[in-house]
């Protein structure tokens, strides 16, 4: 005889796909340490060698932190005035921090001594970078001006003039070292050629840009200013690519994590996002107390950074766990090999019983498995020995029973019942008391996505069935009363729908075939309106 088939339960359709890898990875992270600075934290730079110590730029002093246990090493007071992008070179030995005083200082970390200070901008500097080389300062200023320094002369070797703005980000490409792109308070975003001090190309973002990344490759660059990013194709001419907006205010900076699989971005929402750079669609979402001004994340993704407005500076570190040797190991000489005399595995102890439990099965070995009888509940015991009625009382009160309810189980025996034809069966000649759960979870539940058309059929079977007795008994009456209710108010949200529907099919039709730049986004507002309504009204009525 064939062995019983359990009965699949039908799970809730999710309307929004949660990647759980990627939250397990977040999670990760302990309990964020929240450190009060002496000013806004502007800057968060880590450097690139281990251990992977980082500068944190807040007022008139750039203060580097330990990453193994989160504490200030060493802090740099060489400032007049507020300090501005605190960056690490690529060995990790300096340090350049530009200022409102237009002066540029070259760190030495170890001694913290001032080793170069680059004079030339009329305005502050907020920021500045190492070129690819490491012989060369790449700076950006509130004077609209793009130099390019050389370390050894103390000199600007190019003065670069495009921007009608202040420049406020810069990012190098790795893969060209005299290729830099530059986000300008103009909308703008410029790639310079340093060999000829040349602008190499122009991109339009549509607002103030904040931020500026190039990935490795240097064919693509992500761009954040007002509430949105965008994605641009260098190696076309830079055609954008695409483009999203996830914040509600303005975003303050973009990061690549360690190995360049996300994208973070915070903005003075509080939020700090996390983009898969697949498909560019947001993975983790964290928020903050204040707003952000500025983050950074670890090479080894073991630290994430972020300052904020209010001063303070959030430390979130991830442990990393010691990994075991994979080398395989002769188990069976373990096991058969005499015990050693050591505390603990003398014969008769618990040590001495437990050896070899750890005993892992060769290839060649023949493994024979454990047949588990499988535990039934109680409503697929009665739907095993054919009690139609009984399975529908037993999963009902499973129901009733549990606090958060277990309405896919109930759901999955009904069609269960249906599929078998023995539905009707179920339901009708019963008393009152015994068709009220029933009723119950059908006022809960009606509505619910995925169930309604389904349990809408039921409804039916119910009210045909108990529709006379009504005069009868008063709890069955209010019941019913509660269902129609629901009813009644689903109805009446879809005739509202439907009427704004037509409100906004009206306008577009109204609206001309060439839309204005200005004007482009209220459509496709208007659009993603009207598809959200049509979705929900077509997901109601299945």
């Amino acid at each position: 005889m064939a062995d019983f088939k359990r009965l699949e339960v039908k799970k809730k359709a999710r309307l929004v796909p949660i990647n759980y890898k990627e939250n397990s990875f977040w999670d990760k992270y302990q309990s964020p340490i929240i450190v009060k600075e002496f000013a806004a934290v502007t800057c968060i730079d880590f450097s690139p060698v281990p251990p992977h110590d980082y500068a944190v730029t807040t007022g008139s002093r750039v203060q580097i932190y330990s990453s193994s246990n989160n504490t200030i090493k060493k802090t740099i007071t060489r400032f007049k005035e507020t300090a501005s992008s605190a960056r690490f070179r690529h060995d990790g030995q300096l340090l350049v921090a530009g200022g409102d005083e237009g002066v540029i200082r070259i760190f030495d970390m170890n001694s913290r001594f001032v080793l170069r200070q680059l004079k030339g901008h009329s305005k502050p500097v907020k920021s500045a970078q190492f070129s690819v080389d490491g012989l060369h300062i790449v700076s950006g200023s509130d004077d609209t001006v793009l130099r390019y320094w050389d370390i050894a002369t103390e000199t600007s070797i190019s003065d670069l003039h495009g921007h009608e703005d202040y420049i406020r980000s810069l990012s190098l490409v790795p893969s060209s070292p005299y290729m830099v792109l530059t986000g300008s308070y103009d909308h703008t975003v410029r790639g310079w050629d340093l060999r000829s001090g040349d602008s190499a190309f122009k991109l339009n973002h549509g607002a103030p840009v904040e931020a500026v990344l190039v990935f490795p490759s240097g064919g693509t660059c992500v761009t954040a200013g007002g509430n949105f990013v965008k994605v641009w194709d260098l190696l076309r001419g830079g055609k954008p690519f695409c483009g999203f907006s996830n914040h509600q205010k303005t975003i303050t900076s973009l990061v690549f994590d360690g190995s360049h699989q996300r994208i973070l971005s915070g903005g003075l929402d509080r939020h700090l996002k996390v983009y898969s750079v697949e498909d560019y669609h947001v993975v983790h979402n964290i928020t903050y107390p204040a707003p952000i001004l500025s983050m950074a994340m670890s090479p080894s993704d073991s630290h994430v950074t972020v300052g904020m407005t209010t001063r303070l500076l959030s430390i979130r570190h991830r442990p990393h766990h010691k990994i075991e040797s994979s080398l395989p190991t002769d188990s069976h000489a373990s096991l058969f090999a005499p015990p050693r005399r050591a505390r603990g595995s003398r014969p008769g102890t618990q040590r001495y019983f437990m050896r070899g439990y750890d005993l892992k099965p060769h290839d060649d070995d023949h493994v024979v498995s454990l047949h588990h009888k499988p535990k039934y509940d109680k409503y697929e015991l009665c739907l095993k020995s054919f009690n139609f009625k009984q399975a529908l009382d037993a999963v009902l009160e499973m129901e009733v029973k549990k606090r958060n309810g277990k309405a896919s189980k109930v759901y999955s025996v009904l069609q269960e019942l249906a599929r078998m034809d023995r539905l009707h069966a179920a339901i009708a000649y019963r008393s009152p008391p015994e068709i009220i759960p029933l009723i119950i979870f059908l006022r809960k539940n009606l509505l619910t996505f995925g169930y309604t058309s389904f349990l809408a059929d039921v409804c039916d079977i119910v009210i045909d069935a108990y529709g006379h007795e009504l005069s009868e008994s008063k709890e069955l009456r209010i019941q019913f009363d509660y269902l129609k209710q629901v009813l009644c108010r689903e109805l009446r949200f879809q005739r509202e729908a439907v009427g704004l529907l037509g409100v906004i099919d009206t306008l577009l039709t109204a609206s001309t075939v060439e839309w204005s730049k200005g004007r482009s986004d209220e459509k496709k507002v208007a659009v993603s309106a009207k598809d959200t309504i049509k979705m929900d009204v077509d997901t109601r009525r299945l």
